[in-house]
């Protein structure tokens, strides 16, 4: 693969470029924003004529289909450590997608999922690189299967007949290696193979444009070093979400705090360079879940978490700021196929006067175990290709693994423990003091002791947690202390908002104008809002408007 973590000025025609160059710094709602901080002439370090930012699925799409259109191609990379097996949350994605048998179908789904929001030509140009989904699979050497039985997540939608889910996966190793990192492990020396250029460490800050408002170009960091790139045809902004930006997740999520699982990187960065320039947001508060995890203190002041649970023992609930139990733990509704949107189950809002601030009732929220769960394994399983342990430490990723016992996690804290309940709820408020619980002891031991004898009856009238699940008792009493708690929330991979885009993935600003020569592609900004409603909907995305992306950025006259 032809990566380095800079590059050198020879390796890319440089030059300079006649007056009315800008780097725009409007905010959002002013309306089209105009070029401001002109200046007489830029001296490039870099030129290529289609600019793509961001080495993930869709990034790397994008860059095949402008390569293959015959544009020259330079994909820059805000990750520092060079990877094999690619970058962003599609490294550690299954590889599930959905190609479309059905056009107008899958319109009538999308648009119900978008309850009429969005622009029909929008969903159709969705809908109709659907069909040829798996043709360019083929054509690019990428081994898929069909998945029977899954597909649209909501079968009573309209048109679900129309979306048919496929698995991309390893041919040689399809349970050991993620079906996104064979993916990129793949198309990456594609892209490189073909002439095209990926640059590590560079970090995009600001849109360039010229007097005429149409985009040339990016400024960047290359660590402290400012670099000025050329595109001569467009910019590509496959530069992913915000899930690393703690701000951003209270300011536009639908609940509030959700651990990032995926890629730390994502901190909003493109997001906020479209702001500068004018540009209109949609989706901003749809997420691709994950169930839920466990978020490590700060590593590298990035926001971590892993997901997994095993739970070794099911002598365990889940209980919230008002020490209850909130929803049914059973591990396939928590973490199973409808894991994708689980955060919903999160969102509520205590509306009684027990509230001390403004945090959700149900996020954070505790397990609360006995020492059955504690002997019986560890809690989290290593796992070196999912989710954030797919990610170098130097990014942001795990420098540490979860113990075989559990014993570390205890001794650092993150695992509470105590000899009984009530002592167990005070531990867990003073975990939690600027988080809103508000637990008693009693409160606590009374839902453990209602829990308790719902096991004993085989039955939870409470959420119908299944008293046997996957042919092994479910319904399993607390009732040998020591008891524990651990801190959890509901996590995600992606956010799914960004820039608002049109049928040919132009960004638009806040009138509904084309910003020229600048385009979005994947989980920045994707097509469907609401919530995920499809098996593989970041895949869609990635080689849906992936593609539609890339060939239209090379279709592009050169400036």
């Amino acid at each position: 693969m032809d990566m380095k973590q800079g590059i050198s000025r020879r390796s890319f025609v440089v030059g300079t470029v006649g007056a009315g160059i800008a780097s725009a710094g409007l905010l959002a709602g002013c309306g089209s924003a105009s070029p401001t901080n002109s200046t007489t002439s830029i001296k490039w370090d870099m030129e290529t004529e289609v600019l793509v930012v961001g080495a993930g699925g869709a990034g790397i799409t994008a860059a095949t289909a402008a390569l293959d259109a015959g544009s020259q191609v330079l994909v820059i990379e805000k990750a520092s450590v060079e990877s094999k097996t690619g970058y962003g949350c599609t490294r550690s994605s299954g590889g599930n997608g959905c190609m479309i048998s059905d056009v107008d179908a899958a319109v009538k789904y999308l648009n119900a999922q978008n309850l009429g929001f969005i622009d029909e030509a929008i969903e159709r140009a969705w809908a109709t690189a659907g069909t040829t989904m798996t043709k360019w699979l083929t054509d690019h050497k990428i081994n898929f299967t069909l998945q029977k039985g899954y597909g649209p997540d909501f079968p009573n939608f309209p048109g679900a007949s129309g979306l048919q889910a496929i698995q991309i996966a390893d041919p040689v190793n399809p349970t050991t290696v993620r079906g996104g990192a064979y993916y990129l492990s793949t198309m990456i020396p594609y892209v490189t193979g073909k002439g095209g250029k990926l640059v590590t460490n560079t970090r995009a800050t600001d849109i360039v444009r010229d007097a005429s408002g149409a985009v040339i170009g990016i400024n960047a960091l290359q660590g402290d070093k400012k670099v000025a790139i050329h595109a001569k045809k467009a910019v590509i902004l496959a530069c992913g979400g915000f899930e690393g930006n703690a701000q951003m997740l209270f300011e536009y999520g639908r609940i509030y705090p959700m651990a990032g699982l995926a890629w730390p990187l994502n901190t909003g960065d493109g997001i906020k360079m479209c702001q500068a320039i004018g540009a209109d947001l949609w989706h901003m508060n749809n997420v691709c879940s994950q169930g839920y995890g466990f978020q490590y203190p700060k590593i590298f002041e990035l926001r971590t978490g892993i997901n997994g649970a095993g739970w070794p023992a099911m002598s365990y609930v889940f209980i919230n700021k008002l020490g209850n139990r909130f929803l049914c733990e059973n591990p396939n509704k928590a973490g199973g196929p409808l894991g994708h949107r689980s955060y919903l189950d999160y969102d509520a809002w205590d509306t009684s006067n027990q509230q001390v601030n403004g945090a959700f009732r149900d996020t954070p929220f505790y397990s609360v175990f006995d020492s059955k769960v504690i002997a019986a394994g560890p809690i989290f399983k290593p796992s070196a290709n999912s989710g954030i342990r797919a990610v170098d430490p130097a990014d942001g990723g795990l420098s540490q693994e979860w113990s075989t016992d559990n014993a570390a996690e205890i001794t650092a804290g993150y695992i509470l423990k105590a000899d009984t309940l009530e002592d167990l709820a005070k531990k867990i408020n003073a975990n939690s003091a600027n988080e809103g619980f508000v637990m008693t002891g009693a409160a606590l031991a009374n839902t453990i002791a209602t829990y308790n004898r719902n096991c004993a009856a085989g039955n939870d009238p409470q959420f119908g947690r299944p008293a046997v699940d996957a042919g092994k008792p479910n319904l399993v009493p607390l009732d040998k202390p020591p008891y524990y708690a651990l801190r959890l929330m509901p996590s995600l991979y992606n956010t799914l908002g960004g820039p608002r885009k049109n049928a040919k993935s132009q960004i638009l600003d806040t009138k509904g104008t084309v910003i020229p020569r600048l385009y979005a592609t994947g989980a920045f900004g994707e097509s469907a809002g609401q919530t995920y409603t499809i098996y593989g909907q970041n895949w869609s995305e990635i080689l849906n408007f992936g593609r539609i992306s890339g060939e239209a950025a090379a279709a592009e006259k050169a400036l």
